[in-house]
């Protein structure tokens, strides 16, 4: 949320977000979520049915806004999304989560609930059969955004990594974009390491790129160290 911030800060522009390896559409609920950095600061609705928590330490390079971004609109991309009005399915989420876990549960029952509720859109399909679609659709006068985390090594296990970033660079010599991703630089190598928190911004078929610090393994976001 902190990198959509940061994208919003730059443009001055509300963004549309296309999620790459959606899953259930989860990642797209973040407006709707309340989030509390102890000393760096709160944000989100107080109401709010769901608030994630996050021990940052370190520098300030990871700043926390004041207000949540505004956002136009969202697309997720996932090969075979899952169903969240189907029970089968939500009790798979569920069972993904460690059996002494009961926080974990519930928060995952309160996504779901969440999900039902709005409708996501989540688009079926490999991500480089969809991904262009899905760009062509975001709202011209707006922030261009990709992200995902977790991702990037199914498509290298896959062999479809280098294409996807051949992909976005056409995108990107059609309209500039911004991409934060929580991976791993390599796999195989990194494996179990803290993972790079990055946004990227991607003009005319090059990037550059800005690491806002390092989050846990198991990317659950309960602590990032910033740089």
């Amino acid at each position: 949320m902190p990198l959509f911030a940061k994208a919003f800060e730059c443009s001055g522009k509300p963004l549309a977000i296309i999620e790459v390896g959606s899953s259930g559409g989860f990642g797209l609920l973040w407006p709707h979520l309340s989030y509390d950095y102890g000393s760096r600061g709160q944000v989100g609705e107080k109401d709010a049915p769901l608030t994630l928590r996050c021990r940052v330490f370190g520098g300030r390079g990871f700043r926390i806004p004041i207000t949540l971004p505004p956002v136009v609109r969202q697309i997720g991309l996932e090969l075979t999304p899952f169903d969240l009005g189907n029970d089968e399915d939500t009790r798979w989420l569920i069972a993904l989560t460690a059996p002494n876990n009961l926080m974990a549960q519930e928060q995952v029952r309160t996504a779901i609930a969440l999900a039902r509720r709005d409708a996501l859109e989540v688009r079926p399909g490999c991500v480089l059969d969809t991904l262009e679609r899905a760009f062509g659709d975001l709202p011209g006068d707006s922030t261009c955004m990709v992200f995902h985390s977790l991702t990037a090594h199914h498509l290298q296990e896959q062999g479809k990594l280098e294409q996807y970033k051949e992909l976005l660079g056409r995108l990107s010599c059609r309209r500039s974009f911004f991409q934060a991703t929580v991976e791993w630089g390599s796999y195989a190598a990194e494996y179990g390491k803290p993972m790079s928190l990055r946004l990227q911004c991607w003009e005319m078929g090059r990037t550059t790129c800005i690491n806002y610090g390092f989050t846990d393994p198991a990317a659950d976001g309960r602590w990032v160290r910033s740089v």
